[in-house]
């Protein structure tokens, strides 16, 4: 059995000559004409302001003109009989929920004027609002009240508060004097105001600011590598100074991680562990245990000068100490992975393994060079390559094409 559609909706005033003059009260189309719903109904005969569904498939109608007191009727799934919620409602519409049904609640609202109950009890009912008041896709309440000339904007759990004219305790104001019916949520979850002076958009931003303990000193310094479950192990620095606290963030909470460590890198490997640079040494973090790794004996002295790592396909680990490359397997450390066609001069800045094993090494002055598996590839000026010193930018790149 198909599901037939039924639409109720307020006669446009472009049709009233053409029905007969009955201009008042609701109007149904059933996909040929528009049809009167009358007394068979038991629907209101005044003026109908607003209509609309709620997430149960309520049908609610609010009676009466747009400077007066309204009286609330519904009709439930199913039936041809109007009932009503309501009467002398000092209202001017419903809040709707970003899908445009109306919001509901599990209690009838407080709101000046003598309610009519129903025979039956219903099982939530509309919240209507007496100013500009809708709900975003965050679920935070966005309300223009009458006697302010501003946007507020703070959590849905806080409406009743509002409804009661309490004050709710976190919110958010914005110098905005909207216009009741130029508002708009879209699909994207963009929040859209139109006054006065143009159209206004406000959108949510993935990125949250995370606090610290109060003795964490601001720094430019630090590394940010993923755990699971949406944590991150991130490294701070403390002005030029190249020691750094460890922290481990989860739920917005920073606990504080021994070792110390540098501010080198971080990096999590392809089998889950972590590496992180540490004053004369790597710190290698497996399941909950810290193990601490010797540099090569040579390069002990220059451990602040630890730039990045990878990891290659064969579970070899490349470190650069900016002019000298070393790879580590098994505990012994390789100049070079003992190859003598990587680049020996210049300053490697920043290495990267693609989805295919592949290993990239980038350099100042625009040298870029490509280990895969026992050939390697060297980029530069004379190959077009002329982009200066090589970030962590062009990674970024790469792994879009990698991914695509």
């Amino acid at each position: 059995m198909r599901a037939r559609l039924e639409v109720f909706t307020v006669l446009p005033k472009i049709g009233m000559e053409c029905m007969g003059g009955e201009s008042s009260g609701l109007w149904r189309f059933d996909h040929s004409g528009w049809q009167h719903v009358g007394v068979k109904w038991n629907a209101p005969a005044g003026r109908v302001t607003q209509v609309g569904f709620d997430s149960e498939g309520i049908l609610w109608a609010l009676v009466g003109s747009f400077d007066t007191t309204k009286g609330l009727v519904y009709l439930i799934p199913g039936t041809g009989h109007f009932k009503t919620a309501g009467s002398n409602l000092s209202v001017i519409g419903f809040t709707w929920e970003p899908d445009r049904t109306v919001l509901t609640s599990p209690v009838a609202p407080r709101v000046s004027g003598s309610g009519e109950g129903s025979v039956e009890r219903l099982p939530a009912y509309p919240v209507a609002k007496k100013a500009l008041q809708i709900i975003d896709r965050n679920n935070s309440v966005w309300i223009s009240p009458w006697d302010k000339p501003v946007v507020m904007r703070l959590p849905k759990d806080s409406l009743r508060d509002v409804q009661n004219k309490t004050s709710p305790a976190i919110s958010e104001t914005y110098n905005i004097n909207p216009f009741e019916t130029a508002e708009l949520v879209d699909r994207e979850g963009n929040i859209w105001f139109g006054d006065t002076r143009g159209i206004h958009r406000f959108f949510y931003t993935p990125l949250i600011r995370q606090e610290f303990p109060k003795e964490t000193s601001v720094s430019s310094d630090f590394a940010v590598v993923p755990d699971d479950n949406g944590a991150v192990w991130i490294s701070f620095g403390s002005g030029n100074n190249i020691r750094a606290d460890l922290y481990h963030v989860l739920g917005g909470k920073a606990e504080r991680r021994l070792p110390q460590v540098t501010t080198g890198f971080a990096y999590r490997a392809p089998d889950k562990t972590f590496w992180f640079s540490g004053e004369r040494c790597l710190w290698h973090l497996v399941g909950d245990d810290f193990v601490r790794v010797s540099l090569p004996p040579e390069m002990v002295n220059q451990f602040e000068f630890l730039q990045t790592i990878t990891e290659d396909q064969q579970g070899g680990i490349w470190v650069s100490f900016g002019r000298g490359l070393y790879r580590l397997v098994n505990g012994s450390w390789t100049p070079y992975g003992g190859r003598d066609d990587l680049p020996k001069t210049g300053t490697m800045i920043v290495a990267f393994t693609d989805s295919l094993g592949r290993v990239w090494f980038g350099y100042a002055k625009s040298q870029l060079a490509v280990l895969d598996g026992d050939r390697v590839r060297r980029f530069g000026p004379s190959d077009d390559l002329q982009v200066g010193n090589i970030h962590g930018d062009l990674w970024a790149r790469i792994r879009d094409l990698d991914r695509g």
